[in-house]
Parts: C-alpha cells; sequence; structure tokens
C-alpha cells in the first residue's frame, strides 16, 4: 500500500532553494519514491492558513519512506 510524505517548508533563502530542489530528486528516486505536489498554489479552505510550502512524496510502502527518512 503506498505511503505518502506530507512536508512543509518554511523558505528562507530562494536561491539555496533553486539548489535545493536540484539536488532532491535523485534522492528521492533512490529510495523510491516520487514527488507528488512540490509547491504551488494552496488554498486553505478550512482552519488557519498554512503559509508555508507543501510537498508530497509518495512511497510504494510506509517502510520505505521510513528508511528515506
Amino acid at each position: 500500500m503506498p505511503a505518502y510524505m506530507l512536508i512543509r517548508v518554511d523558505i528562507d533563502d530562494p536561491a539555496q532553494l533553486k539548489a535545493y530542489q536540484a539536488a532532491t530528486p535523485p534522492i528521492v528516486e533512490k529510495y523510491r519514491g516520487k514527488f507528488i505536489v512540490r509547491g504551488g498554489t494552496s488554498v486553505t479552505l478550512e482552519g488557519p492558513a498554512e503559509p508555508r510550502r507543501i510537498v508530497v512524496i509518495e512511497f510504494p510502502a510506509l517502510s520505505d519512506a521510513e528508511v528515506f527518512y
């Protein structure tokens, strides 16, 4: 059964974010993960607004997500 890792990121340095974005795909793929959501526009429909960047990574199994982490 797939497992999903939800990551909320505060961006302090947009230039450093670009380097990080370039470096992470091979690492995520190494652990059989794939990006489902990687930032973009979000809308809060209920509760407090979420100002952080949202990233969701899918793994084939929870054990893969745990090893990645």
